[in-house]
């Protein structure tokens, strides 16, 4: 029997780090990203995933890619199915 992997991913966004720019919003392809009601230390409104939209990432990277505060992560994980 061969088991199957079922690949799962999700982002970790810094709040503090984010000044709000969100390109990340604009290039995430399942539209997980949203912008959070509350501010930071910097005044910003930051990004946070959408609650209930976080099992939809695809690990694909581009909200990471075009944050220029490094404020999001993406990891990756593998499940036995």
């Amino acid at each position: 029997m061969v088991e199957k992997l079922k690949r799962s991913a999700y982002i970790v966004i810094e709040a503090e780090r984010c000044k709000g720019c969100r390109y990340c919003i604009a290039v995430c392809p399942v539209q997980i990203i949203g912008v959070s009601k509350s501010t930071n230390q910097m005044g910003a409104n930051p990004v946070e995933v959408i609650v209930g939209k976080d099992d939809l990432c695809t690990g694909c990277g581009n909200c990471a890619t075009m944050c220029p505060d490094t404020a999001i992560s993406v990891f990756s994980t593998r499940e036995k199915s």
